[in-house]
């Protein structure tokens, strides 16, 4: 299971669905951390909003005693990285070997000069890391990705969960198309070309369902636990026919799946 345990988040990427949200209260992100602390599945994530850009000051004791108590075999957590983490490294001091889940983005993540160096700087200091991009035709020119010494996963561009949830699935690729005023989509050709000269970015992809989950569940204002997606990977408000999400046809010129292109590649 995927928790989002708020949307706080100051970065303001431009492309963000969750953006320009409301603050969460300190009393109810102690609630929430509390709602959790005693969760366990074989893969939990924890996601934003952020956590490591001073939303955890004033639960930081609550917060460190919620990691040490959720039973898990893989523990990842979601950290932008671009200022100075708070609380991050007494976080991997009480578990070692959670998996911290950043991002990469050519365009609307880093707004100043230098971000990206230090960004870069602190995932090389990091001992369990990966970091996912969204493909746009920006980054196929993009070199400094090649400077990233972790795992890549694409993470196919749609229009928000809320979008995705129910926009009418049989037009999904035309109204991706129409609505979208937020990413410059990847042209096809273009796109399979930079996959064919990353084949560790293609062995991520391979394992979907590894960098993937299949549940996530969010908090509505009240702090009760509510499902955001249940079941995508079965669900065939969320699956093709091929058997990949919808959201795979991200092409801007083609409604083919991006992700049956990487099974035939």
């Amino acid at each position: 299971m995927q928790i989002r345990l708020w949307k706080d988040c100051t970065n303001g990427c431009t492309f963000c669905s969750l953006k320009n949200r409301e603050t969460t209260k300190l009393e109810d992100k102690i609630t929430r951390i509390k709602t959790i602390k005693d969760f366990h599945d074989t893969k939990i994530g924890l996601i934003g909003g952020e956590f490591f850009e001073g939303q955890l000051r004033g639960c930081e004791e609550e917060w460190l005693s919620m990691i040490a108590s959720l039973r898990c075999d893989f523990l990842f957590i979601s950290a932008n990285l671009i200022q100075t983490p708070y609380l991050l490294n007494e976080t991997l001091s009480v578990r070692p070997d959670i998996l911290i889940c950043t991002s990469y983005d050519t365009s609307g993540r880093f707004h100043k000069d230098g971000q990206k160096e230090a960004w870069l700087k602190r995932v090389k200091e990091l001992r369990h890391v990966f970091c996912t991009i969204i493909p746009t035709q920006d980054m196929l020119t993009d070199s400094f990705i090649d400077q990233i010494p972790c795992g890549i996963n694409l993470c196919e561009p749609h229009l928000g969960v809320d979008w995705y949830k129910n926009v009418n699935k049989q037009h999904y690729h035309e109204t991706l198309i129409k609505e979208n005023n937020i990413f410059n989509l990847p042209k096809r050709n273009d796109l399979l070309k930079w996959m064919c000269k990353h084949p560790n970015v293609l062995q991520m992809i391979k394992n979907y369902k590894v960098t993937h989950f299949n549940d996530i569940y969010g908090f509505d204002s009240n702090n009760h636990i509510v499902s955001e997606v249940l079941h995508r990977f079965e669900d065939n408000n969320f699956r093709a026919k091929c058997g990949h999400q919808y959201f795979s046809r991200c092409y801007a010129d083609s409604d083919k799946c991006f992700a049956c292109d990487m099974e035939e590649i």
